[in-house]
């Protein structure tokens, strides 16, 4: 017990200390959960980015058959070119 002179135990923390630990701590959990929600957003566009390109290897697929007639081709490249844009926008 390291008393001082006043008589008062100084190796408990005080009032002071008690706020600026908790204070500390709460923002400790705040940076906690923003980082998760960061992870979790970044978790969510790769998986969206990943079905993108999935997508986009399923429609040159289908544009290189031949069974195509000239409006589907005509879709199916409109589609293709939507999926690059988007891919690209999100890289």
């Amino acid at each position: 017990m390291a008393n001082t002179r006043s008589g008062k135990d100084t190796s408990k923390p005080t009032g002071v200390d008690k706020n600026t630990i908790a204070r500390k701590t709460h923002e400790k959990d705040e940076m906690a959960a923003q980082k998760w929600k960061i992870e979790d957003k970044r978790k969510q566009r790769q998986q969206e980015l990943e079905s993108l390109r999935k997508d986009l290897l399923m429609a040159e697929s289908q544009l290189k058959g031949s069974q195509l007639t000239e409006d589907e081709r005509d879709e199916l490249q409109e589609k293709r070119n939507n999926f690059q844009k988007v891919i690209q926008s999100t890289e």
